[in-house]
């Protein structure tokens, strides 16, 4: 079954996904369509896990379908104990899967299945049938007819990135090609004008063909993030509102796999040491409930991706202790700080200003690794916040880094070029003598 490893691995990992998230849909409202979908995606698991010979995670996947199977005749007895059994589940077959996909063994996970068992038993309080899981036959999605508009095809993303890296070199050819007419006679100059012109649209238009094929849509990290807020809330014992705006936003998908782990950053951070406990928000005069906002939008060949917390905000005096105390900055300069830079400086190594620190946040390593990380992809960070009210975090990100324009500048004899997005202005100079005149 070695060649059907791909797709098994691609095929499991997309419903154990979509299963996670339709789990969270169903703690906050059990609707039928989002039971039946829970039930499908479990149900696919096991048979393609049975096919393949995995038959740890066809009994895990199948004991998880028996419960979801009474929750489908009994929606209302749905708890969040329950809810955080099916998701352990859920996450135990998606590092199963990875296991597979690595080459190493499926685990033995019979604890797991006990505990479901015992659920099935408390709700049904009669012991579910012995778990026999036969292997059906694995067969791939039915191939789309031909005259579908929507038809799609999965692509390496290493392929890609192949295509992208062959239509620079066309780019750099065509643009070199043009440079070696200018010293032709002005007819045969101006037909190899004509042709190179021609040659440069369509190399131009391939390479806009392939980044469009590149782009992904900003839920492909926003879809995970209802889980992680959810995790980080009931760690702390309080209620978090997500509001994502924008997920249909496109990025360049090496920009969205940079990007994944700073956002996770920022929205573990926003809620474990930005939003207050339940009480202290009662005391502002706040919302007992806390929120956590993620827009996203266009700008010319930008995205600005704001990630914002309605909590205490952050707190400059301390950031300006933190920073000095640990020789990162004198106390002469840091008065002299702007209100921004000061903000700025939570991006500094083990610089933090969480009153306690947790497994999740307040160790001052996060900041440092977000700004690290977009600054490697040509974006930007500014931190904006008001005591008491909140604080807003803004990246300005590249739309696509696979190619970059650039503006060549002759230093003597050396010739640099610089990434034209910062590029604030040329201006034009001469010279006089030894001296510049501008």
């Amino acid at each position: 079954m070695s060649k059907y490893l791909g797709l098994f691995v691609s095929e499991s990992t997309e419903h154990l996904e979509a299963l996670g998230r339709d789990l969270l849909q169903l703690e906050r409202s059990a609707q039928p369509g989002a039971i039946d979908s829970l039930f499908r995606h479990a149900h696919s698991v096991k048979g393609m896990s049975a096919s393949m010979g995995l038959e740890n995670m066809a009994v895990l996947a199948h004991r998880m379908e028996d419960v979801l199977g009474y929750i489908r005749t009994k929606p209302e007895r749905v708890t969040r104990e329950l809810i955080d059994l099916l998701l352990s589940s859920s996450d135990t077959l998606l590092e199963q899967v990875k296991n597979v996909a690595q080459g190493r063994a499926e685990g033995d996970e019979s604890v797991l299945v006990g505990k479901l068992t015992e659920a099935v038993v408390g709700l049904l309080g009669e012991s579910p049938s012995p778990t026999r899981v036969s292997a059906a036959t694995f067969s791939l999605q039915s191939t789309p007819r031909s005259d579908d508009p929507n038809r799609t095809v999965k692509v390496k993303t290493e392929l890609l990135d192949e295509f992208i890296e062959s239509v620079g070199e066309l780019l750099l050819a065509t643009a070199k090609i043009r440079e070696v007419g200018k010293g032709l006679p002005g007819q045969l100059q101006s037909k190899l004008d004509e042709e190179t012109g021609r040659l440069h649209t369509l190399v131009k238009g391939f390479h806009d063909k392939v980044m469009a094929v590149r782009m992904t849509p900003l839920r492909v990290i926003t879809d995970r993030l209802p889980r992680v807020v959810r995790d980080v809330a009931q760690h702390r014992g309080i209620d978090v509102e997500l509001v994502i705006i924008g997920a249909e936003t496109e990025l360049d998908r090496s920009v969205l796999d940079e990007l994944a782990e700073p956002l996770i950053h920022l929205v573990r951070n926003g809620i474990d040491h930005g939003l207050e406990s339940t009480e202290a928000r009662r005391e502002a005069n706040k919302p007992p409930k806390g929120k956590l906002s993620i827009s996203a939008r266009r700008d010319r060949d930008r995205v600005i991706l704001e990630v914002e917390d309605d909590g205490q905000g952050m707190n400059p005096i301390r950031l300006k202790e933190e920073a000095v105390a640990r020789g990162l900055l004198s106390a002469g300069r840091a008065d002299h700080l702007s209100e921004s830079d000061v903000l700025m400086l939570a991006c500094l190594p083990g610089v933090s200003t969480a009153q306690n620190v947790s497994e999740i946040s307040g160790r001052g390593v996060g900041m440092d690794a977000v700004k690290r990380a977009i600054d490697q992809i040509g974006g930007s960070l500014e931190i904006e916040s008001q005591p008491g009210k909140g604080t807003r975090f803004t990246l300005k990100l590249p739309q696509a880094v696979a190619v970059v324009r650039l503006l060549l500048v002759q230093l003597g004899e050396e010739t640099v070029g610089l990434p034209i997005q910062t590029v604030l202005g040329a201006l034009e100079v001469e010279k006089a003598g030894s001296s510049v005149v501008y």
